[in-house]
């Protein structure tokens, strides 16, 4: 899986091209202060499960490991294909104390889609590595 391209965490103006009724192109921008918001935003009128892995991956790295299991659910209910989505969850559980949840998700996963990622943090929580 390609590495995703990283978003910085504010952006400075988010710019919207319009159309006026002379025909002339405007192109007007606006403040925003917090990138996760828009991209909850954007996926909301997207449904992108892209972007809900990149939303549980940005709350994993914040420490908020129940907005991550919330969004990675979200993106597996989307795409049940990603394994990224799913390593996310079983981190964000593991990272709760709930390590046996993490290893029967992994196991489901792997019993439909083969992934060598996968397989070998299932690995390194059933050997407690």
């Amino acid at each position: 899986m390609k590495p995703q391209p990283a978003i910085p965490e504010k952006l400075a103006t988010e710019t919207e091209p319009q159309s006026e009724p002379s025909g002339k192109l405007v192109i007007s921008t606006k403040q925003t202060n917090n990138t996760l918001q828009y991209l909850i935003d954007k996926f909301n009128q997207t449904r992108d499960p892209k972007l809900a892995t990149y939303i549980a991956n940005s709350y994993y790295k914040k420490g908020a490991y129940k907005e991550t299991i919330r969004w990675a659910i979200m993106a597996n209910s989307l795409d049940p294909a990603s394994e990224e989505s799913w390593l996310l969850f079983a981190k964000a559980k593991t990272k709760l104390g709930q390590r046996e949840d993490a290893i029967s998700a992994l196991k489901i996963y792997l019993n439909q889609y083969p992934s060598k990622r996968v397989k070998a943090y299932l690995q390194s929580l059933e050997t407690g590595l």
